[in-house]
C-alpha cells in the first residue's frame, strides 16, 4: 500500500471528543473514578448519620470537615478534570483560540503523526494497543495513558476504510 496522508487543523472539540472516547475504552480509569465517588457518597452518608445521631458531640466539627471533603470529591474533582483537559490543550496551542496543524501518514507497516512545531510520533501497527472509533473520532491507544486521535470529519470514506484495513483487526473496538 502506498502511504496515505491526511492533514487537518485540530480544535479543542476534536481533542475533547478524542479524550471522551479514550475514557470510554479505558475502563480502569473510569471504574476507579466511580469507586472513588461511591466511597465519597458513603463517607458523606456516614457523616450525616453521625451528626444526626449525636448533634452535640465534640467531634461534630471534624465530621463536618469530613462531609465537606466528601462533597469536594463528588463535585470539585470532576470539574478539575475538565479544567485539566482544557489546560493541557492550552499548553499545546498558544493562544488557545487557534488550531493545531496535524499531519497523519500511514501505510501497511506504520503510522506517523506530526504535530507541527511540536513533535512527531511514529508507531508500527503492532505497537498500537487498541484501535477505537465512534461517530466523530478514530482513536489509536498506544498505552493506558496515551492516545492519538483523528477526527472523522477530515477522513474521506475511502481513507477511513484504508485506515480500518491496516489497523490491527483483533484490537479494533467500536463504541
Amino acid at each position: 500500500m502506498t502511504p496515505q496522508t491526511v492533514s487537518y487543523d485540530a480544535t479543542f472539540e476534536d481533542f475533547d471528543n478524542g479524550y471522551a472516547l479514550f475514557k470510554r475504552i479505558c475502563k480502569k480509569q473510569a471504574n476507579s473514578m466511580k469507586r472513588i465517588r461511591f466511597f465519597a457518597l458513603l463517607w458523606l452518608l456516614a457523616c450525616i448519620i453521625s451528626i444526626v445521631m449525636n448533634p452535640r458531640s465534640s467531634y461534630s466539627p471534624a465530621v463536618i470537615g469530613l462531609a465537606f471533603g466528601a462533597l469536594c470529591i463528588l463535585f470539585v474533582v470532576p470539574w478539575q478534570q475538565q479544567r485539566a483537559i482544557r489546560k493541557s490543550w492550552d499548553k499545546m496551542v498558544t493562544p488557545p483560540s487557534i488550531t493545531l496543524p496535524i499531519t497523519v501518514t500511514f501505510d501497511d507497516e506504520h503510522i506517523s503523526i506530526l504535530r507541527q512545531g511540536n513533535s512527531e510520533a511514529r508507531f508500527f501497527w503492532s505497537a498500537i494497543l487498541r484501535v477505537a472509533e465512534d461517530e466523530r473520532t478514530f482513536l489509536l491507544l498506544v498505552n493506558e495513558r496515551m492516545f492519538y486521535y483523528i477526527p472523522k470529519r477530515v477522513l474521506s470514506e475511502e481513507l477511513l476504510d484504508s485506515l480500518r484495513t491496516v489497523a490491527p483487526m483483533e484490537r479494533q473496538f467500536k463504541c
